[in-house]
């Protein structure tokens, strides 16, 4: 019976385990989704404000700063999940 014992208690160890190494996984993984897309945004936000000074233009100042804001967006998401992230260390 210790023997089963201590199977199931490793068991359930092990389980325990791979739920929180998977819970860190995910958390990291969104950590490195969001750094891409804050990279992403900031690239298409560089086009638009090459295309802006190419132009001479100012027609496409409302694109750059809908772009601008879209950056925005992505650095404070990625800021709460750099925070859940922390937080679960």
């Amino acid at each position: 019976m210790t023997l089963s014992r201590s199977a199931l208690v490793f068991f359930f160890l092990s389980t325990a385990a791979q739920a929180e190494s998977t819970d860190w996984m995910v958390r990291t993984a969104r950590m490195e989704g969001a750094a891409a897309n804050i990279e992403e945004t900031a690239a298409a936000l560089k086009e638009t404000a090459a295309r802006v000074h190419a132009s001479q233009r100012l027609s496409g100042v409302a694109e750059l700063v809908s772009d601008a804001a879209e950056l925005n967006r992505r650095v404070l998401a990625a800021g709460l999940t750099a925070n859940v992230l922390d937080k679960s260390r």
